[in-house]
């Protein structure tokens, strides 16, 4: 079941509703529509090729990760959004290394998943959030290489074979 969502957004000093639909399901949220699959479940594994991968968090969750990226960007005096936008979730990104010491991977993801989803909202095509979807992914991680860290072996992400696929992807 698709569910739309509105949040208060500045676009161009102008605060206005701005809504996009995503999938829930089972009161999640299933947020990884611009995200590459290759980085939730790699390539080349059996998985990769049967499974059709979802990323997702529970609906409350998902929207404050909205709202406070939006907030963020609210809070820029940028004319351009996607200056703000891509601001704001590397500051939610930031906050959340400054509370927790670290952010997994699978995180960061959500917060792009949102990230994404906004952009949508104010009139970013697909295509387009989908190009520079791993571009950005990949700015953050290796500005905080130190702090990004896989989910499940605790790794420093950069050290991964999934760190391949996304460097590979914003290369593209």
């Amino acid at each position: 079941m698709n569910k739309t969502f509105s949040f208060r957004i500045k676009v161009n000093g102008i605060i206005g509703t701005y809504s996009f639909t995503a999938p829930c399901e089972n009161g999640y949220v299933i947020t990884n529509y611009y995200c590459p699959n290759a980085l939730l479940v790699g390539e080349g594994s059996l998985i990769s090729q049967i499974a059709i991968p979802q990323n997702g968090e529970l609906e409350q969750e998902f929207i404050q990760d909205c709202n406070n990226i939006v907030a963020k960007a609210n809070a820029n005096q940028d004319p351009d959004i996607l200056f703000c936008l891509g601001q704001a979730v590397n500051g939610v990104m930031i906050d959340h290394i400054n509370r927790c010491g670290r952010l997994l991977f699978q995180d960061m993801l959500l917060y792009m998943d949102c990230f994404s989803y906004l952009l949508k909202s104010v009139g970013y095509a697909d295509s387009e959030i989908k190009s520079i979807y791993p571009k950005i992914v990949k700015q953050i991680v290796d500005v905080a290489k130190n702090y990004v860290k896989d989910s499940h072996t605790l790794l420093p992400f950069h050290v991964t074979n999934i760190y391949q696929i996304l460097s590979r992807l914003a290369n593209q």
